[in-house]
């Protein structure tokens, strides 16, 4: 006989709770997806037991480590047949468990007409309320009560802040624990937004919220006694969130950079590779648009641990003068790197024209550096968080010069500042380009 067990806390609370939907997590590591998943095998049993898991991107559920390769070390021993094709477990009694993806609101819409026992969203906060809410009206099984289970990290933009508001403090910031565990009402209106209520009807549901954290895992910190020490190198905003379940934090200005994390450098020259990395714009002022995005170049250098940006550019030129800009700044790099290895990029965004324009920049640099274009990817907030982590803890040194207050005015105000050109530069370079040193902890800065 196998055995499954929860840990004694709030994971058992998950499990117990009898509401139509239980949002359990608002931190890391609190054994969120092992309760999803167990979850879902109350009832195979019953061949009318038709339960669904949701990420929302197929990538999500295929990755290393995902809540759906979690699953097949869970069910597959319980004698479980696999569909890997469709991700779906069918067990002897005929029951089933399917794993799926939802990755755009109208994908909600193939669901339609189908009969659900079991509801699960994996990271809840990634979808959107009408997609929850949309899937929460295919809950029907006539010989079961159907129920939903989502696990999440705190985010204060989602939805889900707005449907556990009634567990959070005050200032809707941490979990108020005097009051989890306890059901509320919820209902919907015909457009799928939330609608608080004080009281059970036949228009509501009812609805709970269990916050757990890595510190109600003890199987994790005994395998992993260094896990929370990882949670403490994330950036400031993740850090919030993860570890200490902050609900208010977000990715908005002061929050992602702050001046006081980037440390002059006054030491003699060192040796080691430098990185030049451009992110270029195409327009000049004029009267329809007096503040333009500037072209931004960075010459950066890895020492140890510990990154030294020694110094930046900022134009607003277009056509062959950008051209010449960049021969200009490639020639100055070259004399501060010396003898160093110099290593050049530029961001490359998406289309065969840009690709064209990396070709001709190529081109023109060739008898100065050879450069290379890096593909941009994710949002410009997930590609600093990296370079945040590193400021953070010191890591980043700033060489004097006239640029350094245009850089820290900017990488303040990010998100949200009239620009954010240095940002894209300090971002512009990806994780997994051989010989480029300068991948997490690095900055670009520019200078008017």
């Amino acid at each position: 006989m196998i055995t499954l067990r929860p840990q004694i806390g709030p994971q058992t609370a998950f499990h117990q709770s009898s509401a139509d939907i239980v949002i359990y997590g608002g931190a890391a590591s609190g054994g969120k997806s092992w309760s999803l998943c167990i979850e879902a095998l109350r009832h195979i049993d019953n061949p009318e037991h038709k339960a669904v898991i949701f990420r929302r991107t197929s990538p999500m559920l295929r990755a290393a480590g995902s809540i759906y390769h979690l699953a097949k070390e869970l069910y597959l021993p319980l004698g479980a047949k696999l569909n890997d094709t469709q991700m779906k477990f069918t067990f002897p009694s005929g029951a089933s468990i399917t794993f799926s993806h939802m990755q755009t609101d109208a994908h909600r819409l193939a669901w339609q007409g189908t009969e659900i026992s079991y509801l699960g969203f994996d990271e809840a906060t990634h979808f959107s309320e009408i997609q929850c809410t949309y899937l929460l009206s295919r809950l029907r099984n006539m010989s079961i009560k159907p129920y939903a289970r989502l696990t999440c990290n705190p985010d204060s933009t989602s939805f889900i802040k707005s449907w556990i508001r009634p567990y959070l403090d005050s200032a809707g910031q941490f979990a108020d624990v005097t009051k989890c565990g306890l059901n509320s009402y919820i209902g919907f209106n015909d457009k799928g937004v939330s609608i608080s209520s004080s009281r059970d009807t036949d228009h509501t549901l009812s609805l709970t919220f269990i916050p757990a954290s890595i510190s109600d895992n003890q199987i994790l910190t005994s395998n992993d006694p260094s896990y929370v020490n990882k949670l403490k190198a994330l950036p400031l905003v993740e850090r919030k969130q993860l570890l200490e379940g902050d609900w208010n934090t977000s990715y908005s200005a002061g929050e992602v950079f702050r001046r006081a994390w980037f440390k002059p450098y006054n030491q003699p020259p060192i040796t080691g590779a430098f990185t030049l990395a451009f992110d270029l714009a195409g327009t000049v002022a004029s009267a329809k648009n007096r503040d333009p995005d500037w072209s931004a170049a960075t010459l950066i250098q890895r020492n140890g641990f510990n990154t030294i940006v020694h110094k930046s550019w900022k134009v607003r030129k277009c056509g062959g003068e950008v051209y010449q800009w960049m021969q200009q700044v490639a020639q100055e790099s070259k004399q501060i790197a010396g003898m160093n290895l110099l290593q050049a990029f530029v961001e490359q965004e998406p289309g065969s024209a840009s690709k064209r324009e990396v070709e001709v920049i190529q081109e023109k640099l060739s008898t100065l550096v050879k450069i290379t274009g890096i593909p941009s990817t994710g949002s410009k907030v997930v590609r600093a968080r990296d370079c945040s982590a590193a400021a953070e803890q010191g890591k980043i040194f700033m060489c004097p010069g006239s640029w350094n207050e245009d850089m820290l005015v900017e990488l303040e105000s990010f998100p949200g500042g009239n620009h954010d050109d240095m940002v894209d530069s300090l971002t512009s370079l990806q994780p997994g380009f051989q010989g480029v040193a300068i991948l997490t902890d690095r900055i670009t800065i520019g200078s008017r």
